[in-house]
């Protein structure tokens, strides 16, 4: 286990879907998908998902589901897929019977992926349903189970009114993932106490009294890897925040793993959302 000096509050934030590709309108369907969004990975409209060397087919439960929705989950958990490195099938001792029988005579799922210590950092919203698989002679297929189809429709309809500040903090995320997930941009910031000071954001107390703190901070993150997040990684605070009170703030915990230790895997320091801006969040521990 690595050794970072980073004090945050392990206290869990309620998670909030952002409705990352939804505009306001509500379709029968369930959402109307932004174009920009769904076109970024074409592989998701091909409806497959890749995980580690091996590309999987998807199939979804609940066939209803609108051509948008279905990008957004496939996208989604392509993302929560990313930094898996290795896998095992496992066969379930009993088959579950699917709702229907799908596409390529898909009736049962048969088998779930094995994913050791990876598992437990998975998003507790999909846990349970990530890698249920049915495997027909040498093909697996990877299930969408109704349940987990709906759980994005909760989370994306009960949070329809927060889009527009999840939108911005959702666009403006890979850049500021760019930037302190390298370690070369990190040492040349680490020059500057005042850009230094920029990337954290302290969440319930006051900031350090000494710039050494944040220098030892900037030394372990070159050590860490932000991984893109899953929708499941955001929340929201409205009024949080004794620097800025009354601004709305976004909290996102990725998994973070390690550039030098395969088995290392984590979700703080989180990061946060403010005013247009994402930083390293730092909080007082309980």
């Amino acid at each position: 286990m690595m050794n970072c000096c980073f004090c945050f509050n392990r206290q869990g934030l309620n998670p909030i879907a952002f409705v990352l590709l939804i505009v306001a309108c509500h379709l029968p369907d369930h959402f109307t998908v932004m174009a920009q969004e769904v076109e970024r990975e074409s592989k998701h409209r091909e409806n497959y998902i890749q995980i580690a060397a091996e590309t999987i087919p998807i199939r979804y439960e609940d066939e209803s589901l609108s051509r948008q929705l279905r990008d957004l989950i496939a996208a989604d958990l392509a993302d929560v897929a990313a930094y898996v490195q290795k896998f095992e099938l496992e066969e379930l001792k009993e088959p579950v019977r699917l709702a229907l029988n799908l596409e390529d005579r898909v009736t049962h799922v048969t088998h779930r992926l094995r994913l050791g210590k990876a598992l437990e950092w998975y998003p507790a919203a999909i846990e349970q349903s990530f890698g249920l698989l049915c495997k027909k002679g040498d093909v697996i297929y990877f299930i969408i189970t109704k349940s987990l189809s709906n759980t994005y429709i909760r989370f994306l309809d009960d949070n329809r009114e927060n889009q527009e500040v999840l939108l911005g903090a959702r666009s403006s995320l890979k850049t500021f993932l760019d930037t302190i997930n390298r370690p070369d941009l990190l040492r040349d910031i680490i020059k500057d106490e005042t850009r230094t000071k920029k990337l954290f954001y302290f969440h319930g107390g006051g900031r350090w009294t000494h710039f050494s703190y944040y220098q030892e901070n900037i030394a372990a993150l070159q050590q860490l890897t932000y991984r893109y997040p899953s929708i499941f990684a955001f929340s929201l605070q409205i009024g949080s925040g004794k620097e800025e009170p009354g601004n709305t703030v976004v909290f996102c915990r990725p998994v973070i793993t390690s550039k030098t230790d395969p088995d290392y895997y984590d979700t703080y320091p989180p990061l946060a959302y403010s005013n247009g801006n994402w930083y390293i969040c730092v909080s007082n521990l309980p």
